[in-house]
């Protein structure tokens, strides 16, 4: 007779999620797992399978309730008015505790060789499509003659990104202070772009 879960998948995993985010893949075992969870390792595996497994779905909620959350006035929105939201998300999303663990995508990025190659590409999937979204809002912008002049929107969205992987280091290491005051005086300048 098989043994009916004593806990409920669904919360188990945003705990996952919430100590791969704050901690990294390397740093945490399964059995490190199993003790803060309060779940049993058999139960783990035969949930979720193995630790690279746990991880690969770990991100994907990240990337459902967190990532895609924040580029949505990119897909809400048009041109100029689309990128102005998205850092103004960007910069309150920043307040809050959580973030000081930074971006769970780019934080397991400078570990790309411990995980495996589906959360790898899911990882640069998910940063590919926050470039795209930009890039789609700068064609708008252009076409929509919204800029004083005209932008470049690959090289426009592959700067925009790399400012906004920026922010969330400069989060994770200067505080909300420091951050908001840049993504304020950022804000301003692609107001007169």
């Amino acid at each position: 007779m098989a043994r009916t879960k004593t806990f409920d998948p669904a919360q188990v995993l945003q705990q996952t999620m919430l100590l791969f985010w704050r901690e990294g893949f390397r740093q945490i075992s399964m059995e490190r797992l199993v003790q803060t969870l309060g779940v049993n390792r058999y139960s783990l595996y035969q949930t979720f399978g193995n630790k690279q497994q746990l991880f690969q779905q770990a991100l994907v909620l990240y990337t459902d309730s967190v990532f895609n959350r924040l580029l949505s006035p990119l897909q809400a929105q048009q041109g100029k008015t689309a990128i102005l939201a998205y850092f103004r998300l960007l910069q309150r999303q920043l307040q809050n505790d959580q973030a000081s663990a930074g971006c769970m995508l780019l934080n397991a990025n400078l570990h790309a060789a411990e995980l495996s190659e589906e959360s790898m590409n899911l990882i640069k999937g998910s940063l590919r499509r926050q470039e795209e979204a930009l890039k789609h809002a700068l064609i708008q912008a252009n076409e929509n003659s919204e800029f004083r002049r005209s932008r470049d929107p690959q090289m426009a969205s592959r700067f925009l990104t790399s400012q906004v992987h920026a922010m969330v280091l400069l989060r994770q290491n200067a505080g909300k202070k420091r951050v908001h005051d840049v993504l304020e005086f950022m804000i301003d300048e692609l107001e007169h772009w």
